[in-house]
């Protein structure tokens, strides 16, 4: 998956006024699951995971038990060669912070990619709103200003009751720039960076 830089070391990647989507960025670990030319896979971060017996009782296959998201699969490769979703897996076995799922899995997707391509997050959005699944929560949709995503890192949202490790921030039409690449950064709270719940390396 495309690596996410931290804005801290970017500020000048966006330009104020610039309109951009933040949402929330859960704590759990990243997924991939995908259908290309027909066949079903699924991994994570780097690694392509062994197809199980029972997609239900392995992370990184789990968000096809979920019939929302392998509905879309299924639909979307009925035009599409490639399709890949990507989001978290989050819950009490997997990070410290489980958002009310615990001794369960939760899927949170962010990002689709179809046929060489990612898609513009309204239509990401559109989609996964289409099938009925579950997307990492919006904050606020406006133009960029770095107060704004400060206080996006700690508001807490839907998920009162746990601690927020921040935000990512993307642009309203993908895009790349010469520094990065593709444009997408994250910016973690200063909350999270100094709790004891943080395994955070990079500050």
């Amino acid at each position: 998956y495309t690596d996410i830089e931290n804005l801290r070391h970017f500020p000048d990647i966006f330009e104020t006024g610039e309109n951009v989507y933040i949402s929330s960025k859960m704590h759990g670990t990243n997924v991939r699951v995908s259908l290309i030319d027909g066949e079903l896979m699924a991994g994570s971060h780097l690694v392509r995971r062994k197809r199980p017996e029972d997609f239900e009782k392995s992370i990184y296959w789990f968000p096809l038990s979920i019939p929302q998201v392998h509905n879309m699969l299924v639909k979307l490769s009925e035009s599409h060669n490639q399709v890949v979703l990507f989001g978290e897996i989050v819950g009490s076995s997997v990070q410290s912070l489980d958002y009310g799922f615990k001794n369960k899995l939760g899927f949170f997707a962010f990002d689709l990619f179809l046929d060489h391509k990612y898609q513009d997050y309204h239509k990401f959005l559109e989609i996964c709103k289409e099938f009925g699944v579950e997307t990492c929560p919006i904050d606020f949709v406006c133009p960029f200003d770095m107060n704004k995503v400060i206080e996006c890192s700690t508001d807490r949202g839907i998920f009162p009751d746990t601690l927020k490790e921040g935000c990512v921030i993307r642009p309203m039409h993908e895009r790349h720039h010469e520094k990065i690449g593709r444009v997408i950064l994250k910016y973690v709270s200063d909350e999270f960076l100094l709790s004891k719940k943080s395994d955070w390396k990079e500050v």
